[in-house]
């Protein structure tokens, strides 16, 4: 169990059990959870070096930057690289009759729908909702589109929320 990373266990079992079914029933709770590697300084490093590592990752886990040359990590390649691995959406709101949105998005997991926003917004924009308009430049053709509670929300959206309360 060492080789497991298990140091210290007290295993019961009733019955017959091989090494599979032991095994399966200690591993059988590993959850996985999504991560982004961020390789700096690869200016600096061996190209063989990089490419072993880069062979190993999926383009979506994997982040390279140069920091000799840049020494700032660019952050909007970081942000949309964490948006995409955690499965994230970001959405502007934008108040009745104002003429520009909110500059600080609210940032969702993909696939919330406009009522998923009211309720984070404030329960009574859920409760009292009548409607949202939605601004989507590349989708609609006019760029703006009326639609219920259940209409699902993609990245950059632009919301603007109804409510009779």
């Amino acid at each position: 169990m060492v080789s497991y990373g298990i140091n210290n266990a007290l295993v019961v079992i009733n019955g017959e059990a091989t090494l599979d079914d032991v095994e399966e029933s200690i591993f059988k709770d590993i959850v996985y959870k999504p991560s982004l590697v961020l390789i700096n300084k690869v200016d600096l490093a061996d190209n063989d070096y990089v490419r072993n590592i880069a062979t190993k990752l999926s383009n979506e886990t994997l982040v390279l930057t140069a920091s000799l040359r840049n020494c700032i990590i660019d952050s909007k390649v970081l942000s949309e690289s964490l948006l995409r691995v955690m499965d994230l959406i970001r959405v502007y709101t934008k108040e009745p009759d104002a003429s520009t949105y909110s500059p600080k998005p609210f940032v969702l997991k993909r696939g919330s729908t406009v009522g998923d926003l009211a309720k984070r917004i404030h329960s009574r924009f859920y409760e009292g909702f009548r409607y949202a308009r939605v601004w989507r430049i590349d989708r609609f053709p006019s760029g703006v589109k009326r639609v219920g509670i259940n209409y699902v929300l993609n990245d950059g959206d632009i919301v603007e929320i109804h409510s009779s309360l």
